[in-house]
């Protein structure tokens, strides 16, 4: 429905053009009356009306002042001007506001109508344009977008050609800063979900934040990259410090952020490609290069890896892959060789340890899965997790028998995994090669085998108060359960 304010000094005749209008065949609503052109600027400023029909002649402010304030406030509202006065004036400037109609009293009830049907279409129409306008202005901003990623993108393919810069960065002022910003892994190994409509949110508040033609991008699924120029003395550590509030109030995990500002000569891809190799030495500890060096292919040293792993030897793997690691960074790094090392280790594990499936799955053909990492010890620490297991069976030991005492409770994997400062992936597979059941098999499994004790010792028990004892959600949920592991049903079984 649309919205429609109705004003003149007459209250009478404010109750009379009521009345007299088929609100509900026209698709409108009254959303208010006024007296004066004051009030009915302070209601139109309120309530948004889509269609105003007002008096020309009002006290305090009369129509065609308000029609006045109202456009310049840039109000999008259809206005209908009702008048007792057949002046040339009033009329010549009613059409300057362009108006829908200029009707006067008395008022035929058809003439009314037209002119409302009249505003209420070209309500619809605007509404349709400016529709097609945002839609508009999303594609072509989704466009930029993609050219920007496509360039930057392509830097990281191959930094040693230079790239001419696309359509999508010839509006920012040179020079101009780069601000990089790593996303990582959150606590369950996961990478924060590609979004491009949450690219255009931070681009918008940082705009809003003083920072006008600031250019967003993800070029990679790690990496969030922003062109910032430098206009009204706002500084490229200045756009970090709003990157980081927004991205921890949206909870996007993210490691660090690295700046390059280029000097006169130097071209933007230059300075992405240095703040790249800062960002990569804040994470790791050591100095990168952008360009490629000699290093030989990774496959020979990788052997050594997978002998170790096929022998179950996870202990020699972790001492082989943080010797290698030292070895790397040791001296300057070349970026794309250090990337690899990190995608080809990760693979490598998948085949031999079931935990790196998934994020083999993530980090296969991303361009710079090391910033997936908030470090070397976050990354070091993946692996060393898989042979400290067959160290500490006291600790895997303590977490079977908390499970067997809490069984009771509505325990989840992710809640185990926080208490013993596990990842639930691999919490996963140690209560597997304990048990030798998944850990719901092996909860489900504890629960069942308290229901027939209880069962069998309590006559007349009530299975909703078994099921929320043992810590089911649902007594038919926990009748198919221990259907499942008995053959029978409760009432069955304690029958």
């Amino acid at each position: 429905m649309l919205k429609v304010m109705i004003a003149d000094d007459n209250p009478i005749i404010c109750k009379a053009l009521a009345s007299r209008i088929p609100w509900e065949p026209l698709g409108l609503e009254l959303a208010g009356v006024c007296h004066d052109g004051n009030e009915l600027l302070a209601a139109a400023l309120k309530e948004r009306p889509h269609i105003i029909l007002t008096d020309i002649r009002m006290p305090v402010t009369d129509g065609l002042q308000l029609i006045e304030q109202l456009r310049h406030r840039g109000i999008p509202v259809q206005i209908v001007i009702i008048s007792g006065y057949n002046d040339f004036l009033y009329l010549k400037k009613a059409i300057d506001f362009d108006v829908v109609a200029y009707l006067m009293k008395p008022i035929q009830d058809e003439e009314l109508r037209e002119a409302l049907r009249k505003a209420a279409e070209l309500v619809v129409k605007q509404e349709e344009i400016e529709l097609i306008s945002r839609s508009v202005h999303e594609l072509e901003e989704r466009e930029a977008l993609r050219q920007v990623n496509r360039t930057v993108a392509g830097w990281l393919r191959r930094p040693e050609l230079p790239a001419a810069a696309p359509d999508g960065l010839e509006p920012v002022p040179h020079p101009s800063g780069w601000l990089l910003c790593s996303l990582s892994l959150d606590e369950n190994y996961r990478l924060p979900v590609r979004d491009d409509d949450r690219l255009s949110m931070l681009r918008g508040i940082l705009e809003r934040e003083g920072m006008p033609g600031i250019l967003i991008c993800r070029p990679a699924d790690t990496l969030l990259a922003a062109a910032v120029p430098a206009i009204a003395g706002e500084t490229v550590s200045h756009a970090a410090e709003v990157l980081k509030r927004i991205l921890e109030r949206e909870r996007v995990p993210f490691g660090d952020m690295a700046a390059a500002e280029p000097s006169a000569a130097e071209s933007m891809q230059a300075a992405f490609l240095r703040a790249l190799e800062r960002l990569h030495g804040k994470l790791f500890g050591a100095e990168f290069a952008a360009h490629p060096q000699n290093g030989g292919p990774l496959s020979p040293e990788l052997e050594t890896l997978r002998m170790h792993l096929s022998m179950g030897d996870f202990r020699g793997g972790y001492r082989w892959l943080e010797e290698k690691l030292s070895q790397t960074l040791a001296d300057p790094a070349a970026l794309a060789r250090f990337n690899s090392l990190i995608r080809s280790v990760v693979a490598l594990y998948a085949e031999y340890a079931a935990p790196f499936l998934e994020l083999h799955e993530q980090l296969d053909g991303v361009a710079l899965p090391a910033l997936a990492f908030s470090g070397r010890e976050h990354f070091l620490n993946l692996f060393r997790k898989l042979y400290e297991w067959e160290d500490n069976d006291g600790k895997a030991t303590s977490i079977i028998a908390y499970i067997r005492s809490n069984f009771t409770l509505p325990l989840t994997l992710e809640e185990i995994a926080k208490r013993y400062h596990y990842n639930a992936i691999y919490l996963g597979q140690l209560i597997k090669r304990e048990t030798g059941m998944p850990f719901s098999q092996y909860l489900s499994k504890l629960r069942i085998e308290r229901a027939e004790e209880m069962l069998r010792n309590n006559d007349g028990i009530k299975l909703a108060d078994l099921a929320a004892q043992l810590g089911f959600s649902d007594v038919k949920y926990f009748s198919k359960v221990f259907k499942k592991r008995t053959g029978l049903s409760p009432s069955q079984y304690s029958g």
